[in-house]
């Protein structure tokens, strides 16, 4: 009996390396509306972050973290490392940006943005790079940023044409890279073709959904907190999708979307916007 228990344990010790090649990290994706005009319900952030620490993702990529009581509410114990994208200086707000990381981050950049229209050049929009120590020694590129909602399809161009040139600056050039934020633009637009085009990025929504499941992050009809700023700000009434995670492999790792799904997408609202929880699998 003891030789087949030994030869049972050699061929769970000879498997196993196998099967642990293939890891996992989620990264969730969420546009708090931490912005001054919405200075009502401000208790929404701790019950906000309440929620995505139960999600217990790898990274957190938020966007409009502008007041100094959502940077207070959007911190965690549980996310160790974190980095902000560009300060406040010389605009009125941040760029709102802010990354919780579970991993170390070994190091971070960060540009803003030279363009901007309307209300959004209050704003010191931008975008921040961390680059992460994952757990199996490899590394990983996390981009987090917010484009303009203002201005249209130029200038977002413009803005990812910075972003493409920070990442050939200082991304690593052979770790996979997780683009996530609030890009203000809807799938097939110019800017979500450039993506595809310029910087190879998959996106993870599409890549784990059909066509017939639209995953709108933004739905003025039925969340009371978009409706109700898009009618004070001068927005049209929208349901889209214009919140992303998206990705491209490198040469030290290959990254897979296993799954991509809608979170705080369910009364009691906790922004204007739905947030987005992504996995992936790596190799």
């Amino acid at each position: 009996m003891s030789k087949w228990l030994l030869l049972l344990a050699g061929w769970l010790l000879a498997s196993g390396p196998a099967s642990a090649l293939a890891g996992s990290f989620t990264v969730v994706e969420f546009n708090t509306w931490g912005v001054p005009l919405a200075v009502k319900d401000t208790f929404r952030y701790a019950f906000a972050m309440e929620q995505l620490e139960e999600l217990d993702p790898d990274f957190i990529v938020l966007s409009e973290v502008f007041t100094a009581r959502a940077k207070r509410a959007f911190h965690s114990g549980k996310f160790p490392y974190w980095v902000d994208g560009p300060n406040a200086f010389p605009k009125l707000v941040s760029s709102g940006i802010r990354i919780l990381s579970k991993h170390p981050i070994l190091r971070a950049s960060k540009i803003d943005f030279c363009k901007c229209k309307g209300d959004d050049c209050l704003s010191r929009k931008g975008v921040v790079l961390a680059l992460i120590q994952m757990p199996d020694g490899k590394k990983l590129n996390l981009l987090g940023t917010h484009l303009n909602a203002r201005g249209g399809d130029p200038i977002r161009i413009d803005q990812l044409i910075q972003i493409r040139d920070l990442i050939q600056r200082e991304a690593d050039p052979d770790a996979p890279l997780v683009l996530a934020g609030d890009l203000n633009f809807t799938p097939g637009s110019q800017p979500h073709t450039w993506l595809g085009s310029e910087l190879a990025l998959a996106d993870a929504w599409a890549e784990t959904h059909s066509s017939s499941e639209p995953g709108y992050t933004y739905d003025a009809f039925e969340n009371a907190y978009a409706r109700d700023y898009a009618i004070r700000t001068h927005f049209p009434l929208t349901r889209e999708r214009i919140d992303y995670v998206l990705y491209r492999n490198g040469a030290t790792g290959t990254l897979r979307a296993e799954s991509s799904r809608l979170i705080l997408n369910e009364r009691p609202w906790y922004s204007d916007h739905y947030g987005l929880s992504t996995t992936f699998t790596t190799e």
